[in-house]
């Protein structure tokens, strides 16, 4: 099992895992655009420092992936990270794959972005507070959702 940078190769495999993230997610009721995806894809590739895209591996198949971006915050000086999208397939979830990606993650906000973590979860699916307690972070907010239609 390993965490690596996503490289061209693997943006067909990331295209299908987000397609099955979608499926998951609170947000499936929207429509889902692949070319936003791979948009991404390569922005991470082109702009490491502000854009973050990994990949999980078990037995040298891709089996999660991890999005986040790097932003500076219009009112403070001051640099912080979000995740976007963090996913891995449900048989590898009972792994440590998962832990690993955002660890990942953290060292890349810490040693690349020089950035803050922000992270939010979705409740609806999957409560992560007591875990991003356990791991040093702090509630400062909740985050609310009004759709226009």
């Amino acid at each position: 099992m390993s965490i690596r940078l996503a490289v061209p190769a693997d943006y067909r495999t990331i295209l299908e895992l987000a397609i099955k993230f979608h499926e998951e997610a609170v947000y499936s009721k929207y429509d889902f655009n692949q070319e936003k995806v791979l948009e991404f894809c390569h922005e991470s590739l082109n702009n490491p420092k502000d854009f973050l895209l990994l990949v999980a591996e078990c037995k040298d198949k891709i089996v999660g992936f991890f999005f986040a971006v790097s932003t500076t915050l219009p009112l403070y000086n001051t640099t912080t990270t979000f995740e976007l999208a963090w996913y891995v397939l449900p048989e590898h979830r009972a792994s440590r794959l998962g832990i690993n990606l955002f660890k990942s993650y953290e060292w890349w906000s810490k040693e690349i972005a020089k950035a803050d973590l922000c992270q939010a979860g979705t409740s609806e699916i999957l409560d992560l507070s007591k875990l991003y307690k356990r791991m040093g972070y702090t509630s400062v907010e909740k985050s609310f959702l009004k759709e226009h239609k």
